[in-house]
């Protein structure tokens, strides 16, 4: 009697761990876990993505670098050209570096700048530059759409180039 009892007990013990459920670190589901950690990033580190729609794909702001080069001549005296139109977004300077020189590489040149649509006054610009190493700059200038006007104010036939805002 006592080996059935005995038994008996191992039976039941055997068939109540059959039904007990052991988590394994071996199982079939991936184990999630999840965090309260936050962290704080300077406001220059972080980058915000926006979406946009086909209506708005001009950009906001255009960088001085993304605007245009540009180039002229040859001028003969009295001539002019004008370059393509850009937008200046906001109230401030605008800065063009520039060459200038003698087409045929004899004379002194002599170039009238002119910011079209804009009430500033042109500036006159007399000598020899190259390598873009004259700076001119246009204060003060209102958000808008301008474009440079290049006029040879002088009687020697001129070419050049340049960039603006750069």
């Amino acid at each position: 009697m006592k080996l059935k009892k005995m038994a008996l007990s191992l039976l039941t013990t055997a068939s109540l761990l059959t039904f007990i459920v052991v988590p394994s670190t071996y199982a079939a589901d991936p184990v999630i876990e999840t965090s309260t950690e936050t962290s704080t990033y300077a406001v220059s580190s972080v980058v915000v993505t926006t979406n946009y729609t086909e209506e708005n794909t001009n950009p906001i702001v255009t960088p001085f670098f993304l605007l245009q080069n540009y180039s002229f001549g040859p001028l003969s005296s009295d001539d002019y050209t004008t370059k393509e139109w850009f937008n200046h977004y906001s109230y401030g300077d605008i800065t063009i570096k520039l060459a200038q020189y003698p087409t045929n590489g004899s004379g002194t040149v002599s170039i009238m700048y002119t910011l079209r649509a804009s009430e500033k006054d042109s500036i006159a610009l007399a000598g020899n530059y190259s390598s873009a190493t004259k700076t001119i700059t246009f204060s003060g200038v209102q958000a808008g759409t301008y474009a440079l006007q290049i006029t040879n104010i002088g009687t020697t036939t001129a070419s050049g180039y340049g960039s603006i805002n750069d």
